[in-house]
């Protein structure tokens, strides 16, 4: 048999990845040979370097991407995903009394392009009126994709500001995306935001996508298998760890909200494929567009392949 085809990888470690790399899914026909990269500075090497075959990307990233060049295309294998109600908050004595009151305000957020940044102003906007071209978005760090532009609203932070100490000195209305914060010093901005994350799932039907896997896509032409060989190993995996016990449930949903959840999205809460991942991908990219942050509104088949795998059709 052929030598198997190394392609250089990287995704954050996360329980249901585990199998890749301890040797319980392997192939016959390629090795992720994964490194070890911080995130986000693995996304810059990624889009701006073309550093790995093989990679987690940020979904908007990877729309931003396809519009100036096409070196990587993404596959349905779902890497994380999250609800983002929760990932917004405020000052504990912020006098903000729901979302709408964000209208015009100043909001950070590491990047205008982060698609959790995506998720939250498309909540805002579509579901409360705030119009994302009227409020002032103070960022730390400019978009992965070094061409694009930002709009006119969004204002560079000084260098080396952390969000959470422009949103506690007043700096900023709000801040989105924080990893860390303190419950003493800030609150969600939805009142009961297990609540108001549960109505819009029932209202919408989706479960937003943040990452996925992507593949170079020189490779995927000159080895039409590839994508499904990925496809199957990533699926393995995650399937693996929950026959262990894992489940990729929200840790933020609890009690009432989360039993409706679960039966409304059902066991498997990380899903790969596209039948399954379709609203989140549809809504994203409509977002991304209606945004400003791709210069048309792409299409699935213009970010996303499909693999060959029946799980994926």
């Amino acid at each position: 048999m052929a030598d198997k085809l190394i392609l250089k990888t990287w995704f954050e470690m996360a329980p249901h990845l585990e199998a890749l790399v301890d040797g319980r899914v392997t192939s016959e026909r390629i090795v992720l040979d994964r490194v070890n990269y911080p995130f986000p500075k693995a996304v810059r090497a990624l889009v701006r370097d073309e550093e790995f075959d093989v990679s987690e990307v940020p979904l908007t990233t990877l729309a931003l991407a396809r519009a100036y060049r096409d070196t990587y295309i993404g596959l349905p294998v779902v890497v994380s995903r999250d609800f983002h109600q929760r990932s917004i908050v405020v000052r504990k004595d912020a006098p903000f009394h729901g979302p709408a009151d964000l209208a015009g305000k100043r909001i950070g957020v590491r990047a205008y392009s982060v698609t959790t940044g995506v998720w939250v102003r498309g909540i805002l906007q579509e579901e409360f009126g705030v119009d994302p071209a009227k409020v002032t978005w103070v960022t730390t760090e400019d978009a992965h994709v070094s061409e694009y532009s930002e709009p006119s609203n969004v204002e560079r932070a000084p260098a080396g500001a952390d969000l959470l100490d422009l949103l506690l000195k007043g700096e900023i209305d709000a801040a989105i995306g924080l990893r860390n914060h303190d419950f003493s010093k800030v609150r969600y901005l939805f009142d009961d935001v297990d609540k108001a994350t549960a109505e819009w799932h029932r209202k919408t039907g989706v479960y937003p996508v943040n990452h996925i896997m992507s593949v170079r896509c020189t490779l995927a032409a000159a080895h039409p298998w590839l994508s499904a060989e990925i496809f199957r190993m990533f699926e393995e995996a995650k399937q693996l760890a929950m026959q262990a016990g894992w489940q990729a449930q929200p840790t933020f949903i609890d009690g009432t909200a989360r039993e409706t959840l679960l039966a409304m999205v059902g066991p498997d809460l990380m899903p790969n494929g596209l039948i399954p991942n379709r609203p989140a991908f549809s809504m994203l990219l409509e977002m991304a567009h209606h945004q400003g942050l791709t210069p048309r509104l792409f299409g699935i088949d213009d970010v996303i392949a499909t693999p060959g795998s029946p799980a994926s059709n």
